[in-house]
């Protein structure tokens, strides 16, 4: 691998800009679009995120086309009304890039995402590995959420559904809004190719709900391969399994 992917001497540092972070953040991976955990696994294990979210929080993943904002915003809401430290974390954002990662409702600061950053950075030069822009502000909202103590995390999964990098988080519950035909290139061109890949990681999930519109075949016969009870609502599918209760 090039050493310039790894480190040059534009890289920023603690003193740094936010602006001057995510531009060095757009520049040190060969694409902007590289779906994979391979990367991603060993610097997240370094930096403790992992281990963090299994140990210490109650996990919400949101992945699909359609309303994944939205659905994470709602669930977030209730879980802090219910008096619990709850950490969203949605994308892409709409004016700052600090809408991305909140924390009881409030957006962090350009110092903290600075800080989270840098020990991304230091992780990813150690362990010699590229990251994508997504993958490493995905990195560092997951070490904000660790070192914050939160509760609850929120993660809206991005394009890579089963391969994205939110998905090195195990689920305690995860969701799947609507599925539609969108980013083609990297999902397949047809509903039951991109069901499979925006189906979240639930190997390990404790409780597994899914709302899907119209795509009700893809989910009797791809998409599901775990005990559920199936609820059929209208062109809604409700499909719940055995839950890791969070009281609300």
């Amino acid at each position: 691998m090039s050493d310039s992917l790894l480190f040059n001497a534009n890289t920023p540092n603690k003193h740094s800009s936010l602006t001057e972070w995510l531009d060095y953040m757009q520049q040190i991976h060969v694409s902007a679009i590289d779906m994979g955990l391979s990367r991603v696994l060993p610097i997240a294990e370094a930096l403790g995120v992992v281990q963090s979210a299994k140990d210490d929080a109650y996990v919400f993943t949101v992945a699909g086309t359609n309303g994944k904002g939205s659905t994470t915003a709602v669930i977030a809401q209730m879980c802090q009304a219910a008096g619990y430290k709850t950490a969203l974390y949605q994308s892409p954002h709409l004016s700052l890039f600090n809408e991305r990662v909140r924390i009881n409702g409030e957006m962090v600061s350009d110092e903290t995402l600075i800080e989270a950053f840098s020990k991304v950075e230091a992780a990813r030069l150690a362990c010699e590995l590229t990251l994508s822009f997504f993958e490493m502000t995905t990195l560092a909202a997951l070490l904000i959420f660790a070192e914050a103590d939160c509760d609850v995390w929120v993660l809206e999964v991005g394009l890579g559904g089963r391969l994205d990098v939110v998905n090195i988080i195990d689920p305690d519950m995860a969701v799947i809004t609507n599925i539609a035909i969108d980013h083609v290139d990297w999902l397949g061109d047809n509903v039951e190719d991109m069901a499979v890949r925006k189906q979240v990681s639930y190997v390990m999930v404790s409780a597994w709900f899914m709302v899907l519109l119209q795509c009700q075949s893809v989910c009797s016969k791809r998409l599901i391969s775990i005990k559920q009870l199936v609820i059929k609502l209208g062109e809604i599918l409700i499909i719940v399994s055995g839950c890791k209760r969070l009281a609300i």
